[in-house]
């Protein structure tokens, strides 16, 4: 039976929160802003291995490229994560090859990627 990830990650809500930039066109970034919802994939670090991820933009309508904004971020697998995320983890997001923000961690709001102490 296949499972629907999305309700899911619906009904379990965001692991960690961020703060994330967007690289600007002029850095390689995208060509326009984001959406207030998103997925796209992240790299917290696994070797050869990218985390599906679904974000959530809260505070905006439209991400605007090159400036902070607060992010939630629900990770398809966070399982995968078990004990390695913290605040103050940094990460990149991209979109196929292309890297296209960075984020640091600020806060986490699931234990299971909690960095074990």
């Amino acid at each position: 039976m296949a499972v629907d990830t999305s309700t899911s990650q619906k009904l379990r809500g965001p692991d960690v929160e961020a703060t994330i930039t967007f690289l600007r066109t002029i850095e390689g970034g995208r060509f326009g802003p984001v959406n207030p919802t998103y997925r796209a994939a992240g790299d917290f670090g696994v070797s050869g291995e990218f985390n599906d991820v679904n974000f959530e933009f809260p505070d905006d309508v439209l991400v605007e490229l090159g400036r902070p904004v607060r992010g939630l971020l629900t990770l398809l697998w966070p399982e995968r994560n078990a004990g390695r995320l913290h605040p103050g983890f940094k990460f990149t997001i991209h979109e196929g090859r292309k890297l296209v923000a960075r984020g640091e961690i600020t806060k986490i709001l699931n234990d299971t990627v909690r960095r074990n102490a």
